[in-house]
C-alpha cells in the first residue's frame, strides 16, 4: 500500500480543500498520514495524524513566544534577511524536525511557506515526489495588510526565486486558470493542473421559489477585506416597493468578533430591511440546510489579487444547494455564472450595483437559475474534481 503524506498550515479538521484530498486518498487504497494543526482522527487503520505546532499557542512565563519571535521576524524581514528568516521560521524547523523520520512514497503540499521543509524531507527520502497545491497566489495573499506585506511577500518572492528549479520540477496545482497564469507570467511556472475546490455531490431538488418573499443567504469567512457591509448596504439601494420582497441571512465563521459586530450593527442601521445573522452551519448539514433558500450571495471586493480572481467553494456550494446566485464581477466566478447560467453578476462592486442587479430577480428566473444549478452540480462536484488528483497521483507512482 503507497503512503501519501499531505501537510497543511491549517486545522486540516476544518480545512475542507485539504480534509478532502485526505478521505479521497483513503477511500482509493492509499495509507495516509497527516500532518497539520490540531487533532484529527479520520477513524481507520490506514491512517495517521502528526500535530504540526501552531506558534500562536505556545506560551512561556506569561509571554508569548509568538511575540517574541514576530519581534524578531519584523525586524529580520525590514532588513530583507530571507536566508535568516527560513532558518528561524518555527513551521519550517517543525516539520523538518517530525517528518524527517517519516516513510512515504509521495507528498502532498498545500503551503508555499513550507517549501524548504518540504523539498529537505523530500530529499532525504530519496528525492521522493512532491506536489504543491498553490490554490493562492502567496506573493500577494494579503497585500492590503501593510504589516503582511512587510513580513510575507518579499519571502515569498525569496521562496519562489530560490526554489525555482525544484518547481519546475515539482507536479503544481491550484484552483483555477488566473491564479496559474500569473504563476506563469511571473514565474515562468507552467505545469499547473487545476482542481477546484467543490464540494460532495448531493442527490437533492431545487426548492420552489415563493412568491412573495426571495430568500438570500451568505456563508463563510467574517474578513474585512472581502467588505461584506456592501451586501448589506446594497439593502439602503433597493426601491422601496421591492425590499420587502428580499430577505438575507448570514452564517459567518472566524474569530474576528469585531467585525462581525460591526456587521450586525451596520445592519440595524438599514430600514425596514430583513436581515439576519446565524451561528455557522456545520458542514455536514450545510447544503441541505442552505437548500431552503433562492439566491447565495457574495460579493468580495478585490482588494487583494487573491480576492480579485477567487473562486471560492462557496460559490459551488451555493450551486450543490441548486440556489441562484449572485456575484460580484471577479472574473472567475463571473465566468462561471455566465457559462452556466446559473444567476446574475453586478455590474461593479458597489452596494448600488449590487442593488440594481437584485432587483432583476423574479420568481421565474430564480426557478430557470436554480434548475440551472441542479444541472451544473453534476460537474461541480469533488467526486468529479478529485479523479483529477488521483490520476496525477497515479501517473507519478506507476
Amino acid at each position: 500500500m503507497k503512503k501519501i503524506l499531505i501537510t497543511s498550515l491549517s486545522n486540516i479538521s476544518t480545512d475542507s480543500r485539504v480534509l478532502k484530498q485526505a478521505k479521497t486518498l483513503l477511500n482509493n487504497n492509499f495509507f495516509v498520514i497527516t500532518a497539520g494543526f490540531g487533532k484529527l482522527n479520520l477513524n481507520s487503520e490506514n491512517y495517521l495524524h502528526i500535530e504540526i505546532q501552531n506558534k500562536h499557542k505556545l506560551k512561556i512565563l506569561f509571554f508569548s513566544l509568538n511575540r517574541i519571535y514576530k519581534l524578531t521576524e519584523n525586524l529580520v524581514s525590514l532588513l530583507n534577511l530571507n536566508n535568516i528568516k527560513e532558518l528561524i521560521n518555527p513551521f519550517i524547523r517543525d516539520i523538518k524536525n517530525k517528518l524527517k523520520s517519516i516513510d512515504f512514497d509521495l507528498i502532498i503540499s498545500n503551503d508555499l511557506l513550507t517549501l524548504p521543509a518540504i523539498i529537505y524531507i523530500s530529499q532525504i527520502n530519496n528525492n521522493k515526489p512532491i506536489i504543491l497545491d498553490l490554490h493562492e497566489y502567496f506573493p500577494e495573499e494579503l497585500a492590503d495588510n501593510i504589516e503582511w506585506t512587510l513580513t510575507y511577500k518579499n519571502f515569498y518572492l525569496y521562496l519562489l526565486k530560490k526554489y525555482h528549479k525544484h518547481l519546475r520540477k515539482i507536479n503544481l496545482i491550484t484552483v483555477n486558470e488566473s491564479i496559474a497564469n500569473l504563476y506563469k507570467k511571473n514565474f515562468n511556472l507552467n505545469n499547473f493542473e487545476i482542481i477546484k475546490s467543490v464540494p460532495y455531490y448531493h442527490e437533492i431538488n431545487p426548492t420552489e421559489p415563493d412568491d412573495n418573499l426571495i430568500k438570500l443567504v451568505h456563508i463563510g469567512g467574517a474578513s474585512p477585506s472581502r467588505k461584506l457591509e456592501n451586501m448589506i448596504l446594497s439593502f439602503e439601494y433597493l426601491d422601496y416597493k421591492l425590499k420587502p420582497k428580499f430577505k438575507l441571512d448570514f452564517y459567518l465563521v472566524g474569530e474576528n468578533c469585531k467585525y462581525i459586530n460591526y456587521l450586525k450593527k451596520l445592519a440595524n442601521t438599514i430600514k425596514n430591511s430583513n436581515i439576519n445573522f446565524f451561528d455557522p452551519i456545520p458542514p455536514e448539514n450545510l447544503i441541505t440546510k442552505i437548500n431552503e433558500y433562492d439566491i447565495g450571495f457574495y460579493s468580495i471586493f478585490p482588494s487583494n489579487t487573491n480576492n480579485l480572481y477567487c473562486l471560492p467553494n462557496k460559490l459551488f456550494e451555493y450551486i450543490q444547494a441548486r440556489l441562484a446566485v449572485l456575484v460580484s464581477p471577479n472574473p472567475e466566478m463571473a465566468k462561471i455564472v455566465k457559462e452556466y447560467d446559473v444567476g446574475l453578476i453586478s455590474q461593479d462592486y458597489t452596494p448600488e450595483s449590487l442593488a440594481k442587479t437584485l432587483e432583476l430577480f423574479n420568481k421565474e428566473n430564480i426557478k430557470k437559475f436554480k434548475e440551472n444549478s441542479n444541472k451544473a452540480a453534476k460537474i461541480f462536484n469533488s467526486e468529479n474534481e478529485s479523479k483529477k488528483l488521483l490520476n496525477i497521483i497515479n501517473s507519478i507512482l506507476s
